[in-house]
């Protein structure tokens, strides 16, 4: 006011200032920040779905925005260019967090793995749906693929019945039996030990005992045999099993008694084999009137030989057995047999990702869905290219 001039620097500088970041970002840093803002959005998204067990498409919205803001940030200049990379980091952000929510409810319906409520109802009725094909018999591969639907839907009917108690308490009962499984699996593990060492001895006590192969008493055999070896210390338990590895390598040969009970039992394989029986029977089911026939007459044949003798007569009728066996496999194929050995668990989980599969791309194109997912993409492209300004400023 004093010297009558207008002061118009301290403005224009202002300006400047406001314009130099504008200047200063780059397109690589502007892909950085939005690939940045899009994985944090896709991981909120995700962890939401999985504590709520459910999808909320407004957050795939909010993925789009933080593409968008994340290109803005870095690039700061008006480009379409930059809109579609924006976009395109919003798409495979959300892209990959459904991907990840479909391999994580996979891990669930076959661990059991997770706290979620929604998630043990999967684990349950993938388990229920393996009881219900056992149940039904039904073992070979192409059976169990093509019942797996029909089994998945009534365990699915079952759960749905159940409180949340009850399906966490069940859920506990099969992951407790899996840990088993795998502790008995690992052959390292003292059960794994326990269990070897315990089952021989049962085995050779049911064989002096001339019990059938189907006999519930060899199952009461076994476990009295399991509760001895658990009292044993580790050591001791080390030994043993030392002593039963040298004892399978050579020394079972000129163990006379297994030797003498092996030969009944081959005696007794050979009169059933060749016994007539019809396709689906098992002829080592029988009853235990024949059963005690076919044991005395066996007893009876190997009797009639020397001890020495006993074990060359032996190898003579395991070999006629592999003989006639692989005559069995070269008449019949390969693959009836490989079928009935394996366990279908492959073509199981087949069934199971079809169905979790089917799932995932339902979930992925419902209505609600597109229209949050074309919401992301459009944030992401507008923000993306010309920030919160209108086109044009």
């Amino acid at each position: 006011t004093k010297s009558g001039r207008t002061l118009t620097t301290s403005e224009q500088g202002a300006r400047r200032s406001l314009r130099l970041p504008r200047l200063g970002g780059t397109f690589l840093l502007g892909c950085v920040l939005s690939a940045v803002g899009a994985v944090i959005g896709a991981v909120v998204w995700s962890a939401v779905a999985m504590g709520a067990d459910r999808e909320l498409g407004i957050i795939a919205w909010g993925v789009g925005l933080l593409a968008g803001c994340g290109m803005h940030l870095g690039y700061r200049q008006i480009s379409q260019i930059a809109g579609c990379v924006a976009a395109g980091m919003a798409i495979l952000s959300i892209m990959a967090a459904k991907v990840f929510l479909f391999v994580f409810l996979i891990y669930v319906m076959v661990t059991g793995d997770t706290q979620n409520i929604g998630g043990q109802r999967a684990f349950l009725m993938f388990q229920k749906a393996n009881e219900i094909l056992n149940e039904r018999k039904v073992w070979s591969e192409q059976e169990r693929r093509e019942q797996w639907e029909s089994a998945f839907q009534e365990a699915q009917a079952h759960v749905e019945q159940l409180s949340d108690d009850e399906v966490r308490a069940k859920c506990q009962e099969y992951r407790d039996e899996q840990e088993e499984w795998a502790e008995r699996m690992n052959p390292d593990s003292v059960k794994s030990k326990c269990r070897r060492l315990a089952y021989h001895r049962g085995h050779l006590r049911s064989q002096q005992m001339g019990l059938s192969y189907y006999d519930k008493q060899r199952g009461a055999v076994d476990e009295e045999e399991l509760a001895r070896v658990e009292e044993l210390s580790e050591d001791e338990l080390d030994a043993a099993l030392a002593e039963l590895e040298a004892w399978e390598e050579s020394g079972k040969w000129s163990d006379r008694e297994y030797v003498r009970s092996t030969l009944i039992y081959e005696f007794i394989d050979k009169t059933i084999e060749q016994g007539d029986h019809d396709e689906d029977e098992d002829p080592y089911d029988v009853t235990p009137e024949k059963w005690q026939r076919l044991y005395q007459d066996a007893v009876a044949e190997a009797d009639l030989l020397s001890p020495e003798e006993h074990l060359p007569k032996l190898r003579q009728l395991e070999a006629e057995r592999e003989q006639r066996f692989a005559e069995m496999i070269e008449e019949e194929g390969d693959e009836e047999f490989e079928d009935e050995e394996e366990f279908p668990v492959e073509e199981e989980m087949e069934g199971v990702f079809k169905e979790i599969l089917a799932g995932f791309l339902r979930s992925m194109f419902r209505g609600l869905d597109i229209l949050f997912f074309i919401f992301a993409v459009a944030s992401a492209y507008r923000v993306g290219s010309y920030g919160f300004s209108k086109p044009g400023q």
